[in-house]
């Protein structure tokens, strides 16, 4: 499956995603990707990145599952390497943003072997989906099934902004198959959190 990454800036004052014209093509994970691999003589630049989560719903309160972090370069395209953040870095908290109804607060501590240095602390989120989100679902094959899933969210208070950002998509396998009319707050289940959109890595990055 294919994914259309677009650079995102963040959400206005009146919650729509605001992005930038620029966009790659990725697949939608890692498996015919040449993470790591450079074709020309410039080493890689890393530049953005892109969250890809589980989050568990129990009982209403989201629970972090698994998340890492594709570091892409400063071409908008080439998937750098992947960073592992453990589950247990993950806690349930007040959602900063009326566009998410549940969400986490996730402290990403670097590690030795790292291509990049991620954000200090990161937030996820899932809630309504915006329109810039539905817009781009048709590349990755879910526009039939675009009132069934959620929008995914995030904040890197590193970033050149502090504000939510819807980054890509987010529903249970359930969901994703087109089962039913997406509802908030999303009911218990296990929530895949895809990215459609780049965040700027902090400085140094």
């Amino acid at each position: 499956m294919s994914v259309v990454f677009a650079v995102a800036s963040g959400c206005s004052a009146d919650n729509s995603l605001k992005s930038a014209g620029a966009a790659g093509n990725f697949a939608g994970d890692t498996g015919g990707v040449d993470v790591g691999a450079d074709d020309s003589a410039d080493a890689p630049q890393p530049a953005w990145f892109a969250p890809r989560a589980v989050v568990g719903v129990v009982e209403g309160v989201p629970v972090l599952r698994q998340l890492s972090l594709q570091i892409v370069d400063v071409d908008l395209q080439t998937v750098i390497c992947q960073i592992a953040v453990p589950a247990e870095s993950g806690l349930a908290a007040s959602s900063p943003d009326i566009a998410a109804a549940l969400w986490l607060d996730v402290t990403i501590a670097p590690q030795d072997g790292d291509c990049a240095v991620p954000p200090a602390t990161l937030g996820l989120g899932i809630g309504e989906i915006p329109g810039d989100v539905r817009a781009q679902l048709g590349p990755s094959g879910l526009s039939d099934v675009a009132d069934s899933i959620y929008g995914a969210f995030s904040r890197s208070p590193n970033d050149a902004t502090t504000e939510v950002a819807a980054f890509g998509y987010a529903g249970t396998p359930e969901d994703l198959a087109g089962d039913d009319a997406a509802t908030l707050p999303p009911p218990d289940g296990e929530y895949v959190l895809n990215p459609l959109f780049l965040s700027r890595l902090p400085d140094g990055g």
